[in-house]
């Protein structure tokens, strides 16, 4: 059990003005409530790093860049799209594949309570890590799953279940859409988190999009105040059914992706 108290310490009240300060400057304006959750998961987050290796990136102005903002910077220009999703309704199914610790499925969720997020990763300790999280955020229609893409994305729960799938760095774009489209269902969204080498990887992604029925619509970039750093999100529209024997299991995605031949 993590024991924490809720009150925010001095250098989460820092941490929580920079983070207000930065978002509104990339035009999100959050809450106090919403900083307080952003605090209190910042300081799970390196409490528990030490013993559980969660993340390389544990200054407070790292987590609010590298982590936060990198998470919800994406969110507000998207409007476009998530009002094409035709669901009538705030509470978009959204699933985090490869979450780690929570990024940027956990962040997306402060900052857009209503979504029923859904947490994937395959190693048990951030599996843990993360049911505290929501426990000590109090963050509702969130549940975490242990478990692999290429296992649960065949299970019917979770085959073609979800209006909004996210990843961060899991892989290269070819082998991420395999694990990540068979989760989205027919008019949904795959979002790919990415970096300056997006630009190689959209060629090379061509083959995978044909047979998974996808098709990249736009790419968006996400600027990080005062960081020299190009991140990038691919925006794809899943097109159709994808066959069924996608994703392939045995680490296939991995050592042969779909790449043109």
């Amino acid at each position: 059990m993590i024991e924490t108290n809720r009150d925010a310490t001095p250098g989460e009240e820092d941490l929580q003005q920079v983070l207000e300060e930065q978002a509104r400057h990339v035009g999100i304006l959050l809450s106090a409530p919403q900083l307080h959750q952003f605090g209190l998961f910042a300081r799970l987050l390196v409490s528990c790093n030490e013993r559980m290796n969660l993340t390389t990136i544990t200054a407070p102005d790292d987590i609010v860049a590298l982590h936060f903002l990198d998470s919800i910077g994406v969110w507000p220009k998207l409007a476009p799209e998530l009002a094409q999703l035709g669901t009538g309704s705030p509470r978009l199914r959204l699933a985090d594949i490869g979450t780690g610790a929570g990024f940027p499925g956990i962040p997306l969720k402060i900052l857009a309570p209503p979504l029923d997020l859904t947490l994937v990763d395959g190693t048990r300790k951030k599996v843990h890590f993360l049911e505290h999280v929501v426990q000590h955020l109090a963050l509702d229609r969130t549940r975490t799953i242990q478990g692999r893409a290429e296992e649960l994305a065949h299970r019917t729960e979770h085959r073609a279940a979800y209006d909004v799938v996210v990843a961060r760095g899991l892989a290269p774009l070819a082998t991420l859409l395999e694990y990540l489209l068979p989760f989205v269902r027919e008019g949904g969204l795959c979002l790919a988190y990415k970096g300056p080498g997006l630009a190689e990887e959209l060629p090379e992604a061509g083959t995978a999009l044909h047979i998974l029925k996808a098709e990249v619509e736009r790419v968006i970039p996400v600027s990080l105040p005062g960081r020299d750093i190009r991140r990038l999100v691919a925006v794809v529209r899943k097109k159709g059914r994808t066959p069924q024997r996608y994703p392939r299991s045995q680490g296939l995605p991995r050592r042969q992706p779909l790449r043109g031949r």
